[in-house]
């Protein structure tokens, strides 16, 4: 793991860049009818409001004094971020199958985090030929699971109202 904070400068960009395809999203999502396709679209709205949510609450958590936390653009922006998340990911859930929605957004979360910890935290990913291999199996099971989540009878006995 890496243990770069923050930085303005890309508090900034994740801030604009993120918003930017939320609202992309959301927008594309109300030119669709209600079905698999406006919850895939809502859910990776949500995602990607989550993974700035954790971004955010890395940023938080390092400061440790109270009243710098308090004056902090990143409380404020973890806050609002965790709520447009949340309404995205009820309308997701009720915009179509609750398979499509929460597919998109299990896949979309954990591969975006990954992303924005390498760019943005100086995290980094193992290169020893046995990391990799676990690497991609951990990805593949990530797939695999989105998958049969979309695809599970067990799921699709579920109405939704």
């Amino acid at each position: 793991g890496g243990a770069s904070p923050l930085s303005w400068h890309w508090g900034l960009v994740l801030t604009l860049v993120f918003s930017a395809f939320v609202l992309g999203f959301v927008l594309g999502a109300l030119r669709l009818q209600s079905g698999g396709a406006k919850a895939v679209v809502l859910g990776s709205a949500a995602a990607i409001c989550f993974t700035y949510q954790a971004a955010m609450t890395d940023t938080v958590a390092k400061n440790h004094h109270l009243v710098s936390t308090l004056c902090s653009p990143a409380l404020y922006l973890l806050m609002l971020s965790g709520l447009v998340g949340f309404v995205l990911f009820q309308k997701a859930m009720r915009a179509g199958h609750v398979a499509a929605s929460r597919a998109a957004m299990v896949t979309v979360d954990p591969l975006l985090s990954v992303g924005v910890g390498i760019a943005v935290f100086g995290e980094h990913v193992a290169l020893s030929p046995l990391a990799i291999v676990f690497e991609l199996l951990g990805l593949l099971v990530l797939l695999s699971g989105a998958r049969v989540l979309a695809s599970s009878r067990l799921i699709a006995q579920i109405s939704v109202e």
